[in-house]
């Protein structure tokens, strides 16, 4: 290690040698816990899983690395971001510095139980790791590389591998190092990647071969997150809807059921009234169509709720998507209120720059998504260089 000074070093002892807590067999959402491994008890972890954590959904995972097999440290600095952006975090308490079989083992024993304890997203998992606990996030990319999009190496020294590691351009890196540290040699790595097609960004810090502040570590995950395929968010509300509906909605009700397979849930929505409306419906016909009307009523309050959060966010062009959205999907007063809010967004001159933008930006990610990166990044950089007050040119920018 090159550290300036005993102070440092203590530091740095007193952080990774803390011991973990007893393992707890049963992680709760929004605890901090300590899970042995089912097929191998030798083996354990600490984890955190988010609040609104539940099985029914796909949550991205942040598998960490310690060179001194403490998983606590880990969870402690990274749960706060991760809690924020939806994120399973855990951290192996058995790999640390030394023989790679031993490593490999916590590895393997970690991923195995993880993947069949939660319900992990099949292409967000992410990997960190300290100083020696680099190369075995790397590794663990690298091993599972279909599944990951991206890894936190923090203080990577030049001694640990002067080979680049041998990741798909999918994965995204995002290096931290202490301006005192092996800094030249992270940024040569970043610039090869990057020449390679990866996404990678460098954040300097000031100090040595030590932990880095906390709102350092937590800049990368919010860049990863980010850089995470964004869903449509009238066409995830469509998809929620029509699985909730094919799930609880009885044969009585076909035709309301299929307008909403197509995505018509105002044509639903009448459906359903002209059953409860109808003399001869039975009273589980009528609790059916009740169901279906407040299910559709919800998703539109939801749906008002989300792109009221998009304009608070500075995101007035998918805002403005999802409120077109509602005027097909709702009837009556709902669709009128859309209506408004469309118009309130095409007449805001405070809004007009960050429109353009934003069309701009949502066309590069559509070339992204069918692999043409090339022309994805020369729209990124017209974003950056026509609205650089925006925030989609701060995306951009992570993007490009």
């Amino acid at each position: 290690m090159r550290i300036p000074g005993c102070i440092a070093i203590w530091i740095s002892v007193l952080i990774w040698a803390a011991p973990s807590p007893a393992a707890d067999e049963d992680p709760k959402p929004g605890k901090a816990t300590t899970v042995t491994c089912v097929d191998d008890p030798a083996q354990t972890y600490d984890c955190y899983l988010p609040g609104k954590y539940q099985a029914a959904r796909k949550w991205p995972i942040l598998y960490c690395f310690s060179p001194s097999a403490n998983g606590r440290a880990f969870v402690k600095h990274y749960k706060d971001v991760c809690e924020k952006h939806g994120w399973i975090v855990v951290a192996s308490n058995n790999s640390k510095n030394g023989p790679w079989g031993p490593i490999k083992a916590a590895m393997d024993a970690m991923w195995k139980d993880t993947q069949a304890r939660f319900s992990t997203h099949p292409t967000r998992c992410y990997s960190t790791g300290w100083s020696g606990g680099s190369g075995a996030a790397f590794d663990m990319a690298a091993n599972h590389p279909k599944r990951f999009a991206g890894v936190i190496p923090i203080a990577v020294g030049s001694g640990w591998d002067r080979t680049l590691p041998r990741l798909p351009e999918h994965i995204s890196v995002f290096f931290v190092i202490g301006d005192k540290d092996s800094m030249a040699f992270v940024k040569n790595q970043s610039a090869t990647l990057k020449a390679k097609g990866h996404k990678t960004r460098v954040e300097v810090f000031k100090g040595g071969h030590v932990w880095p502040p906390k709102k350092v570590v937590e800049q990368g995950v919010d860049w990863l997150q980010n850089l995470a395929p964004r869903p449509n968010p009238a066409e995830q509300f469509d998809a929620l809807l029509k699985l909730e509906l094919k799930r609880k909605v009885a044969r009585r009700l076909n035709s309301a059921v299929k307008y909403a397979g197509r995505g018509n849930f105002k044509a639903a929505f009448m459906a359903a009234e002209r059953v409860l409306a109808a003399g001869n419906s039975t009273e589980a016909e009528k609790a059916d169509a009740k169901f279906l009307k407040e299910a559709i009523l919800e998703r539109q309050k939801q749906m008002f709720d989300t792109a009221g959060k998009l304009l608070e966010e500075n995101l007035p062009y998918e805002a403005r998507l999802l409120f077109e959205k509602i005027r097909k999907y709702a009837g009556g007063e709902d669709a009128n209120r859309a209506r408004d809010r469309v118009k309130e967004i095409a007449s805001d001159i405070e809004l007009r720059e960050a429109l353009r933008a934003g069309k701009l930006f949502n066309q590069a990610l559509d070339y992204e998504a069918k692999g043409k990166t090339k022309r994805a990044r020369a729209l990124f950089r017209q974003v950056m260089k026509k609205y650089p007050d925006t925030k989609y040119a701060k995306m951009a920018e992570d993007r490009s």
